[in-house]
């Protein structure tokens, strides 16, 4: 069963497509000068489904991703092909990856490089049975002058919290 909130999530059209994804990457999305997301198979979500430079737990912008599990078996063939689950590392790097996408929709410019990160708990497994992963960031801090983007994340999967981090500090 899903959740309200689930079904009305897999409804939304994407905001930004994964053609637009590719478009970040290569630096022709936002500008050549901004953020940019890695190549696949590592760019960790299909499409962004929300985002905005306001509202969020903080006010100050919140971004949601999307990532379909299909895309992910050379994953789980290596981790572990007996006990397939997605390692949290990558978890991790879909909340950053989103935190660098949202500095650069919020007309940074720079690489988006991570400087931090803080207060990581993992929850629960990914596995191929969830299907599909939501990485979510609330923006705490973004001080243009400083070049400094402050957001939390939280991965969740099946309606359930799988990992959370609560700084993802980014130099912007």
């Amino acid at each position: 069963l899903v959740s309200i909130t689930q079904f009305l999530l897999m409804l939304m059209q994407p905001l930004f497509d994964h053609s637009e994804l590719i478009r970040c990457r290569e630096g022709t999305l936002f500008g050549n000068s901004t953020p940019k997301l890695p190549s696949p198979p590592l760019l960790a979500f299909d499409e962004i489904i929300e985002i905005s430079s306001d509202g969020g737990k903080f006010g100050r912008g919140y971004a949601i991703a999307r990532k379909r599990l299909s895309s992910m078996s050379w994953v789980f063939d290596s981790h572990f092909p007996e006990d397939p689950v997605m390692p949290g590392t990558m978890l991790i790097e879909g909340l950053l990856q989103l935190a660098g996408f949202f500095g650069a929709y919020a007309g940074e410019r720079g690489k988006g490089r991570v400087a931090r990160v803080d207060e990581v708990k993992f929850l629960a497994e990914v596995t191929p049975q969830d299907e599909e992963i939501l990485y979510r960031i609330d923006v705490r801090k973004h001080n243009r002058e400083q070049r400094l983007l402050l957001a939390e994340g939280r991965v969740v999967a099946g309606g359930t919290e799988r990992a959370t981090v609560g700084s993802l500090l980014l130099v912007v």
